[in-house]
């Protein structure tokens, strides 16, 4: 149930209470993931389906000040416009306290820049410690990332703290996307 103001009534068409139907999509992290484990009931058994060959970089980029933006060429100081990647492979997005930057490198790049093909990021792991055997891979994608958005005129100040990235675990992270799971079920929230 909702109830809206006289703004969202009139911009959005609605009334003062009702009910509103969403859907969900639920996102799991790879095979070891806690979703498909816990709601299998109420998702059904996931379905593994190969994909194409896909790796991805995300990274979690620390918001850049104003004048550091306007040195990077951003001459209003605002941050630029997000991006939706299509043929591009590149993403990013805006959020309140730091930005998305995913790109999915094509295997010659990743070969030319030494990233080899396999995902740094699981479900356990990045909520407890650092894989320390793990931080020279971490360190050479952080390094892509760094030069890609310096290429693609993505904010990122490398004197802030880590780089420009957020703290680990969550600075930047390899995904292997050349699987997917599908849920039996749909879901729709009320």
């Amino acid at each position: 149930d909702y109830t809206a103001d006289s703004m969202a009534q009139e911009r959005y068409g609605k009334s003062e209470t009702g009910e509103e139907r969403f859907d969900a999509l639920f996102g799991c992290d790879g095979g070891q993931s806690k979703v498909r484990v816990t709601q299998e009931d109420w998702l059904g058994t996931p379905k593994t389906r190969s994909y194409k060959k896909m790796f991805g970089i995300v990274s979690n980029l620390r918001k850049v000040g104003k004048k550091k933006l306007r040195e990077l060429g951003h001459e209003s100081g605002l941050e630029p416009e997000d991006r939706a990647g299509g043929m591009s492979g590149v993403f990013f997005y805006k959020a309140s306290y730091h930005n998305y930057f995913i790109v999915h490198p094509s295997a010659e790049e990743m070969r030319a820049n030494g990233i080899p093909w396999e995902g740094l990021f699981s479900f356990n792991s990045a909520r407890k410690e650092i894989d320390k055997k793990k931080e020279a891979h971490k360190a050479l994608l952080k390094k892509f990332m760094t030069q890609k958005a310096k290429e693609l005129g993505i904010p990122i100040d490398e004197r802030l703290p880590n780089g420009g990235f957020v703290e680990e675990p969550n600075d930047v992270m390899g995904f292997d996307f050349s699987e997917f799971y599908n849920c039996e079920k749909s879901a729709a929230c009320m």
